[in-house]
């Protein structure tokens, strides 16, 4: 199983690239030094695999912070915000390499890779005007990502050899930061229609139903104040999603049907890059100028901190695989 945050806390794609560029820059002993105020995680807990991105590769290593080693070899490019496929043996990020008509408009619409994480074998997948924000189905080989438009982006579903599946068709005319349900049947993401206002909708896979959970208020600039999802429970029940709102900013969770009111998990700006099978959500907490977040686990009413110290040297976005048994 995997479980990945696509977005900050911040929303929009500009401030996940600004944050990924930021926390690939120095350091991270300031947030290794930060998560020493909790009890650490016992390393023993932690299961499965991490990727992440260094020095503009793809890096993955065991959740105990063994068996680092080094996945891409970009010579020059920019690799970044990898997903697992749902047996761990390959990854999908985005990157600055690849052939794609390069995006005037500011999306950060890239080129989309895959790589087999035993043989570094690459197949190169992007639509003809990039893409963003690739995540692997949790129990399917299929991939949603956003697809940049003449007029509009669009959520579209590939195989891992870049050949389409379908186009959800959703109705708003922005659809970033897809989050597939543990089940795979549907995916959350955060779209609004022109204004800039980033709001939490989920929909079927199949495009079916798609309907607004969220209804932020907009905020100027536009674009800076919206809500987007990071993740699902992982019994399917609440969408974790983060909140630039002035009146509540945080992370919040709310049922995929829309009935009923947000629960707060917490008012700092956190993101939330994985719900772990055993209940626990891990946050990436961004504080000044620090070339690193600060690794926390958190139970889902935001109580039991805990440290993840074996994290400390790692950027945001990163994505965590879990196996199955």
């Amino acid at each position: 199983m995997s479980m990945r945050r696509l977005s900050t806390h911040a929303v929009i794609a500009a401030a996940v690239a600004a944050l990924a560029a930021g926390a690939a820059a120095g350091s991270g002993q300031q947030g290794r030094q930060e998560s020493k105020g909790y009890p650490s995680v016992p390393r023993s807990r932690l299961k499965g695999s991490i990727a992440y991105s260094k020095g503009g590769a793809i890096w993955v290593m065991r959740a105990d912070e063994t068996g680092r080693r080094q996945i891409t070899h970009p010579h020059g490019g920019e690799d970044f915000d990898p997903s697992f496929s749902p047996d761990g043996k390959r990854i999908v990020f985005r990157t600055s390499r690849g052939h794609y008509v390069p995006d005037t408009s500011g999306s950060g619409a890239e080129g989309i890779f895959v790589v087999d994480v035993r043989t570094g074998r690459e197949t190169e997948i992007e639509p003809k005007l990039g893409g963003l924000f690739p995540v692997w189905s949790p129990t399917a080989d299929e991939i949603a990502l956003t697809a940049r438009r003449a007029t509009k982006e669009s959520l579209i579903i590939v195989r891992p050899d870049g050949s389409l599946v379908r186009d959800l068709q959703v109705p708003t005319s922005a659809a970033e930061a897809s989050v597939w349900s543990p089940d795979g049947r549907s995916i959350a993401y955060a779209g609004h229609d022109g204004d800039g206002n980033w709001a939490v909708w989920v929909a079927g896979a199949d495009g079916s139903n798609a309907r607004q959970l969220t209804f932020p208020t907009l905020v100027e600039p536009r674009g800076s104040a919206g809500e987007s999802p990071e993740a699902w429970s992982p019994d399917g029940r609440r969408i974790l999603y983060g909140s630039a709102q002035p009146s509540h900013h945080g992370l919040y969770t709310i049922p995929p049907s829309g009935v009923g009111a947000p629960r707060k998990v917490t008012g700092l700006a956190m993101s939330a890059p994985a719900w772990l099978p055993d209940g626990h959500i891990v946050v990436a907490r961004f504080k000044g100028n620090a070339a690193y977040p600060t690794w926390l686990e958190m139970g889902a009413g935001g109580r039991n901190i805990r440290s993840l110290p074996s994290l400390g040297h790692l950027g945001d976005p990163i994505d965590w695989w879990w196996p199955r048994h």
